[in-house]
């Protein structure tokens, strides 16, 4: 048996956005309805969305986090996957985020989104599950980084350090 989630994504009703924001919001009901949450302080789960340059993007912006000493989960984490090797012999994908990830994510204290318009309906389900929410546009230049920095700092706790000042 292999647990698979499942979710509306009517072709006929919005655009892919929607279909997206209704698979994402269908895959964390699934692992997180009926759960008990446990609130641990701090944590924050990062919905990236959709990004074709995820591989180097996602990739930094753990780094960032990991400098700032946040304990955080990537919801639909596609860095390490478009590196798995193509070399014939069969394989599943490296990376991306853990079925056990995601269902741990249901105790984080916020979560959020990188694609303002794009997760609108995931975010109201994690906000309904007690989570804090926030979501702007991703972080590219100066400004958006600035404000995702700030906002991570807010949420969790975590002094945006002095390496990543000078950066």
């Amino acid at each position: 048996d292999f647990d698979v989630p499942f979710a509306h994504t009517p072709a006929f009703v919005g655009s892919h956005v929607d279909g997206y924001d209704g698979m994402l919001k269908g895959i964390l009901e699934h692992f997180w309805k009926g759960q008990q949450r446990t609130e641990a302080k701090g944590t924050i789960n990062v919905i990236p969305g959709f990004d074709g340059y995820c591989v180097g993007n996602n990739r930094e912006l753990k780094r960032l986090l990991d400098v700032m000493g946040v304990s955080y989960t990537f919801i639909q984490d596609a860095s390490d996957q478009f590196d798995t090797p193509s070399d014939g012999e069969y394989r599943m994908y490296d990376g991306g985020t853990k079925i056990e990830e995601v269902k741990g994510a249901l105790d984080a204290e916020a979560t959020l989104s990188l694609q303002h318009y794009n997760t609108r309906k995931t975010l109201d389900y994690c906000q309904q599950v007690g989570h804090a929410t926030a979501s702007f546009h991703y972080p590219l230049g100066v400004q958006a980084t600035d404000e995702f920095l700030m906002k991570v700092s807010a949420l969790s706790g975590k002094e945006i350090p002095e390496a990543i000042r000078l950066e």
